[in-house]
C-alpha cells in the first residue's frame, strides 16, 4: 500500500509542477486550461492508477494471525499465497516503469520551469524599472530554488524504493526468507524512512521560502 501511495505521490509532484510551468508559459490562459474540476479529476485519476498499479501483489497476499511466543500474543501477519509469486513481479515492473516516468516527466518539468522563469526574468530587467526587475528577479529565483529543493528531496528520497524491486528481479535471493533476507528487510526500512522524511520536509521547505505559504498556513493556525 505505502508502494502504491508514494507513487501517488510521485505522479501528483509532477501534476504540480506541471501548473507551475503552463503558470509561466500561459500565464493569461492557465485558468481555463487547469479548473478546480479537472485539477480534481486529474488528482482522482492518479490516485486510481497508483492503487490499480499495486493491485496484483494485493490479490496474492493474505493476513493470517500468528501466535508470537516473545509476547505470548496472536499478532497478524501478512502471508503470501506463494514463495514468489508472479504477481510480485508484474506488481514491480509496473510500479518500477511508472514511478520511473514520474521522475522523467518531473525532471523535464522542473527544468523547463527554471529555464521560462530565467528567461521571463531577464525580459522583465530590460523592460521593467531597475528596482521592480530586482524584486522579480528575487522572486524568481526563490521560486526556482523552492522548486529544485522540492524536486531533489523527493527524487532523493524516492530512489532507494525504486532500486529495491529492480535488484530483487535480477538478484532473485535478494527477497524474504532467502539468502539476503535480512538486508532485503534493512533496505525497506530505509526507503519507509525516506518516504516519511520526504512527507515531513516539504512542511519545513514551503513555510520558509513561500511567504504566501507561510501566511495562509499561519491564518489557519491563528497566529498573527
Amino acid at each position: 500500500m505505502i508502494y502504491g501511495l508514494a507513487l501517488n505521490s510521485s505522479c501528483t509532484a509532477v501534476f504540480i509542477t506541471l501548473e507551475r510551468c503552463l503558470c509561466t508559459v500561459l500565464p493569461l490562459k492557465v485558468k481555463d486550461i487547469i479548473t478546480p474540476r479537472r485539477s480534481a479529476f486529474v488528482l482522482g485519476a492518479i490516485f486510481a492508477l497508483s492503487m490499480a498499479s499495486i493491485s496484483p501483489i494485493l490479490s496474492v497476499i493474505h493476513l493470517l494471525w500468528k501466535y508470537d511466543p516473545l509476547t505470548n500474543t496472536t499478532v497478524p501477519n501478512t502471508h503470501f499465497a506463494s514463495e514468489r509469486p508472479m504477481n510480485l513481479i508484474v506488481t514491480n515492473l509496473l510500479v518500477a516503469n511508472l514511478q520511473a516516468t514520474s521522475f522523467v516527466f518531473l525532471l523535464a518539468a522542473t527544468g523547463t520551469l527554471i529555464v521560462t522563469l530565467r528567461s521571463k526574468s531577464k525580459w522583465r530587467q530590460q523592460v521593467s524599472a531597475s528596482n521592480q526587475a530586482e524584486t522579480l528577479s528575487c522572486r524568481d529565483h526563490r521560486v526556482v530554488k523552492m522548486v529544485v529543493i522540492v524536486s531533489s528531496v523527493l527524487l532523493v528520497c524516492y530512489a532507494p524504493a525504486q532500486s529495491i524491486p529492480l535488484t530483487s528481479m535480477v538478484v532473485p535471493e535478494f527477497h524474504y526468507r532467502r539468502r539476503y533476507s535480512n538486508l532485503y528487510g534493512a533496505s525497506w526500512a530505509l526507503a519507509y524512512f525516506l518516504y516519511a522524511v520526504n512527507s515531513s520536509v516539504n512542511l519545513v521547505i514551503y513555510y520558509n521560502m513561500s511567504s504566501k505559504y507561510r501566511r495562509t498556513l499561519n491564518e489557519l493556525l491563528g497566529k498573527s
